[in-house]
């Protein structure tokens, strides 16, 4: 009787696992339902796999990015100011300089800004 048991429960349980098992499905179903799809946020057709990454650089914008990027390295490495112990984040020049060289600023994007000229290649 102990067996006749035991493979009854393993039938419920086996049950019960199947009904959860769909249960979560249905639950997982229900939540990709739910997602609002925002294009050129990681979607199928961009990020790694496409090229979103449309110039929204313009030449002057380029220009002040660079200047302003050397300037905080500059404070960074200590050339233009003492050390003051906030060097560190001249660093962040960085960001600027690259994109500027990159034609691209992340940050445009979010808030729809433009600085290049329709005549400008785009990437």
């Amino acid at each position: 009787m102990d067996t006749l048991q035991s493979a009854d429960q393993l039938v419920t349980s086996a049950a019960n696992l199947k009904r959860n098992q769909n249960g979560l499905r249905d639950i997982v179903t229900d939540a990709t339902s739910r997602c609002v799809y925002t294009p050129g946020i990681m979607s199928s057709k961009t990020g790694w796999e496409g090229n979103n990454m449309t110039k929204n650089v313009g030449s002057i914008d380029k220009i002040l990015r660079v200047a302003v990027g050397a300037v905080l390295i500059a404070y960074a490495l200590n050339l233009i100011a003492p050390d003051t112990g906030y060097n560190v984040w001249g660093w962040i020049g960085i960001v600027p300089v690259i994109t500027a060289f990159v034609s691209f600023c992340p940050a445009y994007t979010l808030l729809g800004i433009k600085t290049n000229k329709s005549g400008e290649a785009e990437a």
